[in-house]
């Protein structure tokens, strides 16, 4: 063998460094990528970005959800307030049997007042 064909060349050996040196770049930004991405995915998925674009695909869908959440939150709140109204008067009927100065008049007249309005409503 040639004593020269042992030694590699200079040029090749600096080229042979910088295409390493670039492969090396190319893979690091590439891991970097990889990472940025699947932080991205994470957030959108974090944000529901499907579900929400699966609204604007299907207008009709908005509107039925909506529609569908009013009526929930009207008939909570319409059975909560007759609830919450049952359990005041209740609360001051039974004040009432105790009859404590001053609270007993009051609560007397008030309980008097709604016993009329509910007789005169058909």
């Amino acid at each position: 063998m040639p004593k020269d064909a042992a030694v590699p060349k200079t040029g090749d050996d600096e080229r042979g460094a910088a295409e390493s040196r670039l492969e090396n770049a190319i893979e690091e930004r590439l891991h970097r990528l990889a990472l940025k991405m699947d932080e991205v995915a994470w957030r959108l998925q974090r944000m529901d970005v499907a579900e929400f674009t699966e609204y604007y695909r299907r207008p009709r869908r908005v509107i039925v959800v909506s529609f569908a959440t009013g009526v929930a939150r009207g008939v909570g709140i319409a059975v909560g307030f007759t609830l919450l109204g049952a359990l005041v008067l209740w609360l001051l009927r039974s004040l009432l049997v105790f009859n404590l100065p001053g609270i007993g008049h009051f609560l007397a007249q008030l309980i008097r007042i709604i016993n009329n309005d509910l007789s005169v409503q058909p």
